[in-house]
């Protein structure tokens, strides 16, 4: 079963300047340009202050996807969200520690990837793929299994 995804690096800004910036300018260090629901690499990721916030991206159109809710709001401390993979809730949390030098660790898990099955990893493959080259995945994939079964090489 996977496990979580955690993440840990250090900035120069105090916890309290770190949750700012993380969570009032997500546009700056969210990889729209690989990681956009909308596909367009102008779109802003929006995180909405507080337990119930909206996380979305817009794009410059004013269009709106969502990506999420705000769960944990405790500035300079901790931020907890529901993050959606696809149509699919994970959750998300990143901590903000002081360090000795006045500075920031922060801190992220990305949990709730056992939600997801060799049936929806393929099928998400699957779809990527055929965005990426017009083709998709062949062959049926058995939920019992860990192999994915591919196209042969050179088919596509």
């Amino acid at each position: 079963m996977p496990g979580p995804l955690r993440y840990r690096f250090r900035v120069s800004s105090p916890p309290e300047r770190a949750f700012q910036l993380w969570t009032s300018s997500a546009d700056v260090w969210w990889p729209m340009a690989t990681h956009s629901v909308s596909g367009r690499r102008d779109a802003a990721l929006v995180i909405e202050p507080g337990p119930g916030g909206r996380i979305y991206e817009q794009t410059a159109g004013g269009q709106q996807f969502s990506r999420g809710t705000v769960m944990t709001w405790e500035p300079a401390r901790r931020l907890v969200c529901e993050w959606l993979v696809g149509d699919t809730p994970t959750e998300l949390e990143v901590r903000f520690t002081p360090d000795a030098d006045g500075g920031t660790v922060v801190a992220i898990e990305h949990r709730g990837w056992e939600r997801f099955s060799i049936a929806a990893i393929a099928e998400g493959m699957s779809s990527r793929r055929a965005e990426l080259t017009g083709t998709e995945l062949k062959g049926p994939v058995d939920e019992d299994s860990s192999k994915i079964n591919l196209p042969p090489e050179g088919s596509t």
